[in-house]
């Protein structure tokens, strides 16, 4: 006979944050014997009032992200159940993330929604604070990676020196900021190339591009052709709230990363260790320098920086973790 039954709603079904941090959830709590929904939340406002009545069948209800309305809130809190609320970035300063001045609209609805919530489950410290201020209580828990399927390569004796970032096509200003160091870079290592994974592609002058389509299927492929990572940023409130999951990607198939000094970034880096923090362009070429210069530093940094994500931000940890908080919410842990 299954067990309590709990509802994930995601703000969308195909968003790379439901798949990364929702789906792994859902599955462990089903081998569990739980019973699990996930369900997408509707365009317009009868479609997501018809989901919010739609959760009264549920013991708890798990929300990822969605930031709802006044009027949706008062639903959510009149069915009485149990409530999780998971993010893994600043939704609280959407205005900013779109460089736009700051309506109040996303603020208020993130009150509205941690002030129903029984547990917050935050990708970071930075969000962790902003969700303390009116929940009750806080978990952090940083986006995992699989390190049963994410795992280095055992070819390593090319020549060129291949530098990557992966990414979303919105975000890929953060990497065009690093242009004027790309050209000083490719003037003096002639052997370099910068790979970029992504739905769209840059132009920079003076280095070769490898144009890597981005994938499910062809992601890990791509990952393990790198010698160094990166994860540029800027240093505002919206920037802040990112968990650094770039930095763990590149971490788990045992790659050195050279990252913006911005937010978890400080966390996951020790610099000189597994990595390098860089903050101005100066530092940024003088650090991938180093690493382009020295494959021993960088099989060095690899071998850190693997054992890094294996120890700390593997999904076997978050699944245990996560379980143990779902358990403990609807009284079922020992």
């Amino acid at each position: 006979m299954s067990r309590t039954g709990i509802v994930f709603v995601v703000h969308k079904k195909e968003d790379p944050n439901s798949r990364l941090r929702i789906y792994p959830v859902a599955d462990e709590m089903a081998k569990k014997d739980w019973r699990c929904e996930v369900r997408g939340v509707p365009k317009g406002l009868f479609g997501r009032i018809r989901l919010i009545l739609g959760l009264f069948g549920a013991d708890i209800i798990l929300l990822h992200k969605k930031l709802f309305n006044r009027l949706e809130l008062r639903v959510l809190k009149a069915l009485g159940k149990k409530i999780i609320f998971d993010f893994d970035d600043a939704i609280m300063y959407t205005d900013a993330r779109r460089h736009l001045p700051d309506s109040g609209k996303f603020t208020a609805r993130f009150r509205g929604i941690m002030e129903i919530t029984d547990i917050a489950v935050a990708g970071n410290e930075y969000l962790a604070r902003e969700a303390g201020k009116y929940c009750r209580r806080v978990e952090i828990l940083t986006t995992p990676v699989d390190t049963e399927k994410y795992f280095p390569s055992k070819l390593n004796d090319k020549k060129e020196v291949v530098i990557g970032w992966i990414g979303m096509k919105g975000n890929l200003f953060y990497l065009e900021a690093l242009k004027p160091v790309f050209k000083n870079l490719a003037e003096k290592f002639p052997n370099i190339s910068l790979s970029v994974i992504c739905s769209d592609f840059p132009e920079f002058e003076g280095i070769k591009i490898n144009r890597r389509k981005w994938s499910v299927e062809d992601e890990l492929a791509y990952l393990r052709e790198l010698d160094i990572g990166l994860m540029p940023l800027t240093d505002d409130i919206w920037s802040r709230g990112k968990c650094g999951f770039k930095i763990l990607q590149y971490f788990s198939v045992g790659v050195p990363v050279v990252a913006s000094p911005v937010g978890i970034n400080c966390d996951i880096i020790k610099h000189g260790v597994n990595g390098f923090l860089a903050n101005g362009n100066e530092e940024w070429e003088a650090r991938l320098s180093e690493l382009i210069a020295d494959k021993s530093l960088r099989e060095r940094m690899g071998i850190e920086s693997r054992r890094t994500v294996a120890e700390k931000y593997s999904l076997e940890d978050y699944l245990r973790r996560y379980a143990s908080l779902i358990e403990e919410l609807s009284g079922a842990r020992a």
